[in-house]
């Protein structure tokens, strides 16, 4: 079968004789138009590059090729009016043979409709040229779009969709001049942004008088060969000696190169590389509401307290930090003998494992001077998200509130790095960005916050204060399920164990807080105190268990401890009894393994026989799978866990 009768659904086809022809369906008489429709309602039924079959052009900057005639149909629109219809773009475009028409192997050329084409006909027509810009052989085909160019319908001769067989033959030779202008010199970089590099040069003598413009090459670091930026359009004028790529990456290094080009598209050989190496993008988050959103509390007599945080997240590497200027606002704080940066790798800080970037030592019975420059490092920032600490160390008489501001975008000295966002939002420059919710007060002296297993399945609490000053209490806060306790406190204090209210999302840390317990504080006092809380319903599947105090003022202000970490080792296999036992639906299995290793529970009846597979994989610590038993007999069954050197089974009723 032809490739024209696969196609004649549509019978309209190009007839050639030296000038343009289309068969159309028929010549509507004269009347007058609907109103078109939407462009959002328009779909494009046929078209096609009408004509010339092939085009021969000598190579020249400004001249283009003849004209080249495509036409569409839109059914109830294009043979419905006698005008062309608003809302369909056209183009014509040419590329090698071999490449698809969408790749960016092609360039594109707008058309426009025919002023002398009769547009009482079924079709409408558009007329355009094209410019090349390279000598050779190539295809040629025009493009429609009813939506503003978001979306093509790409056609050949015969219509759509394209087929290279049935496009335009583009020969374009090279003219007799074959002398290439002289070589554009003085390449140099005049600036750097995380997405641009700016360039200029020296423009080249115009011996020849027929000089045209230039080309920009660039190659990235890790490629093998460079690529040409410009268009002919892009660098018109030999006076035209500058040109910055907008299309750079961040953190990413680049060798420019230039050449100049004439009317003939000779092109002369690469002026010297020139290399630049654009900054990582950085996102900065504070601590303050509208970023980590973190509160911080400082206990008075205790060390490397943190009182703000700040996450800075490159996102490339290549970017150092070499010094930090914090803006205190302290103006009743007292008692602050030093104040350390420091980097994490979390929003959790721990001076155990967190690094000490800088210190600096204050007299604490002055007031905090007006900026906290943290320098003397460099830091290499990965492209992760990293997390400064400021932390202060307190005397025992410590008192007051502090609230830690970065003043600008200056207060961050960033080598191969610049922000581009701040709390989310798309910029590179603030005003006081605050790195805590609030300040950090200090109106509790909290002397230790400890926390004890007691045996297996509990962990105990204890806290102490120096003294209180309008201190309501404070809730005993669990990163993990919600459970009940019990829990005991000064005789004069009263302890709520039910759950108090709902789960606390903390936004810094990703971790869901429960209040798990309430207990009254001594109001205001001068006397130690000490409290007392028992966590005895631990939810099994938790390895380790956190905990934090939330400290509540009499008008409702709050502030949180740090919170500590209770491991739960595992040190030997073990499988407990099923729950619900008897059960009818869903039970929970729960096993424990010391050390990673292949773990399978299976359930079997009174005679032996295995009944479901409820475990077979590799774990290790504790573990809670589900079982199903909803559609087993009544009666008695065995729930059997195996490991490496381990076996043990429970006993299970099902009941209906």
């Amino acid at each position: 079968m032809s490739r024209l009768s696969t196609r004649s659904v549509i019978a309209r086809v190009p007839v050639w004789i030296g000038i343009a022809v289309c068969l159309c369906l028929s010549v509507r008489a004269a009347a007058s138009a609907p109103p078109e429709a939407p462009a959002s309602d328009l779909q494009i039924d046929w078209a096609n590059l009408q004509f010339p079959p092939s085009l021969s052009h000598v190579a020249n900057a400004t001249d283009s090729t003849s004209l080249v005639y495509g036409q569409v149909y839109i059914a109830g629109v294009t043979d419905a009016q006698d005008t062309p219809v608003d809302s369909v773009r056209a183009q014509v475009g040419y590329g090698p043979a071999g490449t698809s028409p969408q790749s960016d192997a092609w360039r594109w050329f707008d058309m426009r409709p025919n002023p002398g084409y009769d547009y009482t006909q079924n079709n409408d027509e558009y007329i355009g040229k094209m410019l090349p810009q390279r000598i050779g052989t190539f295809k040629y085909t025009t493009r429609w779009s009813v939506d503003g160019g978001q979306t093509w319908t790409y056609t050949d001769q015969f219509g759509p969709p394209y087929d290279e067989v049935d496009a335009g033959d583009l020969t374009v030779a090279q003219s007799s001049d074959t002398t290439p202008p002289s070589t554009p010199l003085g390449l140099n970089v005049t600036d750097v942004a995380v997405d641009e590099v700016s360039l200029t040069w020296n423009a080249i003598p115009d011996v020849d008088e027929d000089a045209f413009g230039y080309a920009v090459y660039r190659k990235a670091e890790s490629a093998s060969s460079f690529t040409k930026l410009t268009e002919l359009e892009d660098l018109f004028g030999v006076s035209n000696t500058s040109y910055t790529d907008a299309t750079a990456a961040p953190g990413t290094t680049y060798d420019y190169q230039v050449t100049a080009l004439d009317v003939w598209l000779n092109e002369s050989p690469a002026s010297p590389s020139v290399q630049a190496t654009t900054p990582a993008a950085v996102a900065l988050t504070g601590g303050g509401a509208g970023g980590l959103n973190r509160t911080f509390s400082a206990t008075p007599g205790a060390s490397e307290q943190p009182i703000g945080a700040v996450r800075i997240a490159p996102g490339q590497s290549g970017a150092t930090l070499t010094e930090l200027v914090a803006t205190p606002d302290a103006p009743s704080a007292t008692g602050i003998d030093k104040a350390a940066l420091w980097i994490s790798a979390d929003d959790a800080f721990d001076a155990a494992s967190d690094t000490e970037l800088a210190r600096i030592d204050l007299d604490p019975q002055a007031g905090l001077p007006a900026t906290l420059s943290f320098d003397g490092f460099t830091e290499a920032l990965p492209n992760q998200a990293r997390t400064l600490f400021l932390t202060v160390t307190l005397t025992e008489q410590a008192a007051g509130g502090i609230t830690m501001f970065l003043a600008d975008a200056t207060a961050l000295a960033l080598d191969g790095g610049q922000i581009v966002t701040v709390n989310g939002t798309s910029q590179q420059s603030f005003s006081n960005l605050a790195l805590s919710a609030s300040d950090a007060p200090l109106p509790v002296e909290l002397a230790g916050f400890e926390a004890q297993r007691a045996g297996s399945e509990s962990v105990t609490l204890q806290w102490r204060t120096l003294s209180e000053t309008n201190n309501a209490g404070f809730e005993v806060q669990r990163a993990t399920a919600s459970a009940d306790g019990s829990a005991n406190g000064p005789a004069n204090a009263s302890v709520e164990t039910s759950q108090v209210e709902t789960p606390h999302w903390d936004v810094s840390t990703g971790e869901s807080w429960q209040t798990i317990a309430h207990l009254e504080g001594a109001g205001t006092t001068n006397e130690p105190q000490s409290y007392r809380f028992e966590d005895t319903d631990l939810p099994y599947a938790a390895d380790r268990v956190r905990y934090r105090l939330r400290q509540i003022d009499t008008d409702g202000t709050e502030s949180f401890s740090e919170p500590i970490t209770v491991a739960r080792e595992v040190t030997a296999a073990e499988l407990l009894p099923t729950y619900p036992n008897p059960a009818r639906g869903p039970a929970t299995v729960r096993f424990a393994t010391p050390e990673r290793q292949d773990v399978r529970i299976a359930l079997y009846d009174l005679l032996g026989r295995r009944v479901q597979t409820v475990v077979d994989t590799n774990a290790a610590g504790r573990t809670e799978a589900q079982l199903d038993v909803s559609d087993l007999a009544s009666g008695t069954y065995f729930v059997r866990m195996q490991t490496d050197g381990f076996t043990d089974t429970q006993r299970l009723t099902v009941v209906r």
